[in-house]
This record gives structure tokens, C-alpha cells and sequence, in this order.
């Protein structure tokens, strides 16, 4: 089973796509690594502050215990309340916190506001457990690169790898949401510092609840500047390199695909285009189009060349018979004029009437020969412009003007025949020229019949019309030249032989067929012709 062959404005289709695709998927690709730089960025900063959270809490419970210890009571409702939709899962329950930020989706908010003074002083628990951990976060730093300030459930920092300690930072969106229990992570826009060796736009804030049973004691709040998306990509420049190779090969094989589907085949074409204008036959189609409009075009060009070459042997014969039919009259002619001129011939009135007459019919036979190639030319070119005529009408027509003129001419039909796609004058001339060859090669007493009928040819409706007569028909040697301009049986009797092809011509150029039908007694012509929808 042969496969459909792609069409040409499939693969350009395809080959733009892929070119439009290629620095799409880039740009995505770069995308999504920036996003997962950011996302890496993230979970490091939750880990690290799920660690400072759980730091803070075991030193506030032991700052609790001291308490205690030395006769000192502490509030249980210390903290504020955990919201309920933040209520953690059972301890025994693992329950991580999977980093959610997308820079493609994630609204960047800007710069956070600076810390403000408290209205209350830091809590005194938590101000001793943010001092018990804080060299841990001010050493953690120098690695981790991550700012951190762990705050009280006032909002007051209490330790900090950095500066705003003992500063309120309830003014930013992040630190309220986390004294209610609730993980954090959002985006700001980066300060630009030229000390700083990344160069991201962004800087990525996660903050972390400090919780003991349904209380919030507290929040982490940690900051860090992702990798920027240079450095990340000099990183794994080798691996670049390696999707680049990929690339380069695609675009490689898009190339090649493109060369075999369209350039070599249209190098071809040319080639068979070429040996056409050269006058080689070049009738072959080419064996591997690579697209449909190619193999179409190489079938079309191979038609042409091939009608080019039957309207060259056409035209050679054409001119072989205009030369034959036009000789013998031309001869005659040529030699009574130069009888005519001869004064030493003594020919008396009658001899030279005689030679003026066969001069004359030499001329009308030419001038027969002129009028008949004139409507084989128009036969070959008639166009059909929509004309259609009732053939039973034709046919009763031209009956009732033959049995008016003496003749032996009867019609039949079927009734309703419908109508045939031709003008009425073209339709008159096939049955006349169909006629009167009928009557001059008949015998005088010929009896002509004219049938028609609708009949069905691959699947289609046709109007049949049978011209017969009972003469001595058409021997097989010639049945197969009839058709054939100049080729006469009756040359003595004034015969130019044009008559049916004049009449074989004008049924082609509307559609229809005509075939002689050998089987019948005498003479009979069959001509089909498209019947028109009512």
C-alpha cells in the first residue's frame, strides 16, 4: 500500500514550525531553569528555617523549664493562636513543605519596608532563646549565604545574622500571615548592590511558624538572593553545550528532510522541463516527487510533452495531407497553364473549353479543400459556452428538410431525450456531414436512419444518436482511417475527405465520443453526447 505523498506547504509548514519552535523552546527552557533556580533557592531556605524553627522552639521550651525551676510561672497561653486551617498533622505524619514559588506566575512585590520600632519590648523567653541560637545563625551565614531573623509573637526580631535587631517587622506582608501559623514564600524585587556578586532581579523570602501545640510562638523569616540565571547557565554550560550539538543536528536533519522533499525533486523537474524544451520526449514521470505538487506538476509536464508530441506527428500528417490533397489540383493547374502558353500549340475552341473546365474544377476543388480546412480549424477550437438544444428537435428538424428534398430518411426515438451541451448549429453540422456522406457514397435509392436513445456510460447519462444507412458500408481497411483528415475513398468524385473529421472534432471538443460500428449492416456512426441535468 503506497503512502500519500506529503504536499509542499505541509512540510514548509512543518519547517517553519520547527524554526518557530526552536527559540520558543529555548526561551522556555532558559524560563523553567530560572524558575527552578528560584524553587532550589526556596526549599534551601525552607529547610534551613524549619531547622532555626525547631532550634528556637526546643531553647524556648528549656527557657521555660528554667522558668520553672526557679519558681517562676509562665502564661500556657503563651504566643498567639494558631489558625485552624494551619493546624500541622499528627508528629508521627510526615509533612513537608514542598516549594511552590513560579517566577513565570508569582507576582514580584516590591522591596520590603524597613523595620520599625516595637511598641512593646522583645519578650523576655524569646529574647534569651534568640541569643542562645544566634551565633549558630550569624555562623550558618558565611555558607548559607541566607539572612535570618527569628522573631518573637510581637514580630520583634529577636536574633538576626544581620542587622534590625530588636526592630518590629510586623510592617512586612510576610511576618503577620507567619505569626498565624501560616508557611510563606513569596518574591521581592531585588536592591541592587554592586557588592554582591549575583545579579538576580529577585530575592526569594520564606517565613516559617515557630509552633507548640495550638500556639504560635514565633516565625523565621529568611532571605536569599537566587543564583542568577548567567552564572547558572556557565554552571551547566557543558550540558548547553551538548543540548546545542542537539539542536545543530535537528536543524541538520530539517535540512537535509527539506533538500529531499523539495530541492532535489525540483532539480529534476527542471531537468525533465529542460529535456521537453529540447525536444526529447520526456514523457516519464519522476519516480520519487517527494511532494504531491511536484508529482503533479511532473505528471502534468509529462501530458504536455506528450500531447506536444502527438500535436507535432498530428501536424507532420496534417501537412503531409494539405500537401497531398492540394498537389493534384495545383498540378493540373499548373500544367494546363503552361499548355495555355504555349503559342506554337494549335488547339482548337473545344480542346481549350475542356482545359478551362477541368481548370475550373480544379479551383473549386481547391477552394472545397480551403472552406473544409477552415472548419476543421474551428472544430478543433470551439469552446463550450453553455449552449444546449433538444437533440429530438434536431433530429425531426432535419428530417422533415431531407423528405422535402426527395430523400429516404426516417428518425426514432424514445421521446424525451433531454438536451446535449451544444449549440444547435454544431449538432446540425455533425448530422449533416453524417448525412450527406451517407447519400454521396450510397447509392441513389440509399436509405438513411437516424435513432436516439439515453443510454449510461460510467455512470453517467448520455444521449446516443445512430446514423445508419443499408449501403455497402466501410471495408475494414479503411474503417480505421475515416476519422483521418484529407483520407477519402471518392477523390474522383470530388471527395476531400475532411467531412468526418471535421464531425470527430467538433464531438471531442464537446465532451462526446463517436465510434464507427462495424458490426452493423451498411454504414453506422455512433455518436454519444453528455445529456444536460433538466
Amino acid at each position: 500500500m503506497k503512502l500519500g505523498r506529503p504536499r509542499l506547504r505541509s512540510i514548509l509548514l512543518i519547517v517553519n514550525l520547527v524554526v518557530l519552535l526552536l527559540p520558543l523552546g529555548g526561551i522556555a527552557v532558559f524560563r523553567l531553569y530560572e524558575t527552578e533556580l528560584v524553587k532550589q533557592t526556596e526549599a534551601s531556605l525552607i529547610g534551613q528555617g524549619t531547622l532555626v524553627a525547631s532550634m528556637f522552639r526546643v531553647e524556648m521550651a528549656r527557657q521555660f523549664d528554667l522558668a520553672l525551676d526557679q519558681g517562676e510561672a509562665w502564661d500556657l497561653a503563651y504566643g498567639n493562636p494558631l489558625d485552624p486551617q494551619f493546624t500541622p498533622r499528627e508528629k508521627d505524619v510526615y509533612d513537608p513543605i514542598p516549594p511552590s514559588l513560579d517566577i513565570a506566575t508569582e507576582p514580584i512585590l516590591p522591596q520590603g519596608r524597613d523595620a520599625v520600632p516595637p511598641r512593646h519590648p522583645p519578650d523576655i523567653f524569646a529574647k534569651a532563646a534568640g541569643d542562645a541560637i544566634m551565633p549558630v545563625i550569624i555562623s550558618s551565614r558565611k555558607t548559607t549565604l541566607t539572612g535570618t531573623r527569628v522573631l518573637d509573637y510581637q514580630g520583634t526580631v529577636v536574633a538576626s545574622s544581620g542587622t534590625e535587631m530588636n526592630e518590629s517587622l510586623l510592617v512586612r506582608e510576610e511576618v503577620p500571615r507567619a505569626l498565624k501559623g501560616e508557611h510563606v514564600s513569596l518574591l521581592r524585587q531585588r536592591e541592587q548592590n554592586p557588592s554582591i556578586g549575583r545579579q538576580s532581579r529577585v530575592r526569594v523570602f520564606v517565613a516559617i511558624p515557630v509552633i507548640y501545640g495550638n500556639r504560635v510562638w514565633g516565625a523565621v523569616v529568611l532571605s536569599r538572593t537566587p543564583l542568577d540565571l548567567n552564572k547558572g547557565l556557565y554552571l551547566i554550560r557543558w550540558h548547553l553545550l551538548e543540548a546545542g550539538a542537539i539542536l545543530l543536528g535537528v536543524v541538520l536533519l530539517v535540512t537535509t528532510l527539506t533538500t529531499l522533499a523539495i530541492s532535489r525533486p525540483m532539480k529534476r523537474l527542471v531537468r525533465q522541463a529542460e529535456q521537453v524544451a529540447s525536444g526529447g520526449e520526456g514523457a516519464a514521470p519522476l519516480k520519487r516527487p517527494g511532494t504531491r505538487e511536484v508529482a503533479q506538476l511532473s505528471e502534468a509536464i509529462s501530458r504536455m510533452a506528450t500531447a506536444l508530441s502527438q500535436r507535432a506527428e498530428q501536424t507532420r500528417v496534417f501537412a503531409n495531407n494539405v500537401s497531398h490533397g492540394f498537389k493534384t489540383p495545383l498540378t493540373s493547374l499548373s500544367a494546363s497553364v503552361e499548355l495555355l502558353r504555349d503559342p506554337d500549340l494549335d488547339m482548337s475552341d473545344e480542346e481549350r473549353a475542356r482545359f478551362l473546365e477541368m481548370m475550373e474544377s480544379d479551383i473549386t476543388r481547391l477552394d472545397r479543400l480551403v472552406k473544409r480546412l477552415m472548419e476543421l480549424a474551428k472544430a478543433d477550437t470551439t469552446e463550450h459556452k453553455g449552449e444546449t438544444v433538444d437533440a429530438i428537435l434536431v433530429l425531426e428538424s432535419l428530417e422533415e428538410k431531407y423528405l422535402n428534398q426527395g430523400r429516404d430518411i426516417s428518425v426514432s426515438h424514445g421521446g424525451n431525450m433531454g438536451k446535449v451541451g451544444m449549440a444547435r448549429e454544431s449538432l446540425e453540422s455533425i448530422l449533416v456531414n453524417l448525412l450527406e456522406n451517407a447519400w454521396f457514397h450510397g447509392p441513389e435509392d440509399v436509405q438513411v436512419r437516424m435513432e436516439a436513445s439515453v443510454d449510461f456510460e460510467e455512470e453517467e447519462e448520455r444521449v446516443v444518436i445512430r446514423v445508419s444507412d443499408n449501403g455497402p458500408g466501410i471495408s475494414p481497411g479503411n474503417a480505421s482511417r475515416i476519422f483521418n483528415p484529407f483520407f477519402t475513398t471518392a477523390a474522383q468524385s470530388g471527395g476531400s475527405g475532411m467531412g468526418l473529421s471535421i464531425v470527430a472534432s467538433l464531438v471531442k471538443s464537446h465532451g462526446g465520443a463517436i465510434t464507427l460500428d462495424q458490426d452493423a449492416p451498411g454504414a453506422c456512426f455512433v455518436i454519444s453526447l453528455p445529456r444536460m441535468p433538466a
